[in-house]
């Protein structure tokens, strides 16, 4: 027998029960499953193993241990307003290359930004993608972000969703390409 096991960034197989029984007890949330052959384990594993995307439905506390920036927007009708906490790390300035940024104030520890994209709707999720991919590819791949979503719809979004869809799993999984680590949290 075979036994596949998943949790919090953590997956494997193993021929050991009593391991699987240390893994249960030890990491929150985790799980296994018996099978007969190594191979349909490790599918078991690639299908149901953390993707790595911090998530955090009210953010108590730190969610990142190290240097993180926490991003707020704000979508309107002449476009979307950014508010940047950079004070867990420092003094930090963009490169400006795309065209929409048409404003952008540096206080200490703190960037607003404003991004002037027209006929944006709040309440379409699309618009919402759209708005996040535009400020993140504004702060660049490296930063640890806090993202403070507006809704849950969004947040289910981004950590639970594995539809066909393929503008979300586009944006889901080049948020996942990023070197710096992304988290989510609601307002």
């Amino acid at each position: 027998m075979w036994y596949a096991y998943v949790g919090s960034k953590l997956g494997g197989v193993t021929r050991n029960y009593d391991f699987i029984n240390s893994i249960v007890k030890k990491i929150p949330y985790a799980t296994f499953r018996r099978f007969e052959t190594e191979e349909q384990a490790w599918r078991f594993v690639y299908n149901h193993k953390n993707n790595y995307i911090l998530e955090s439905i009210n953010c108590y506390g730190d969610i990142f241990k190290n240097f993180h920036a926490t991003l707020e927007y704000f979508i309107t009708e002449k476009g979307v307003y950014a508010n940047l906490d950079t004070s867990k790390i420092g003094f930090v300035r963009f490169k400006i290359m795309n065209e929409k940024v048409t404003k952008i104030e540096y206080k200490d520890g703190f960037v607003s930004v404003f991004l002037e994209i027209k006929n944006l709707n709040s309440s379409l999720i699309n618009c919402h993608i759209a708005s996040i991919l535009s400020l993140l590819h504004l702060i660049g791949q490296i930063i640890d972000i806090n993202i403070i979503l507006p809704n849950y719809s969004l947040f289910f979004l981004f950590t639970q969703y594995t539809g066909k869809n393929v503008y979300y799993n586009e944006s889901i999984n080049y948020i996942k390409a990023r070197i710096g680590n992304v988290a989510f949290t609601v307002k």
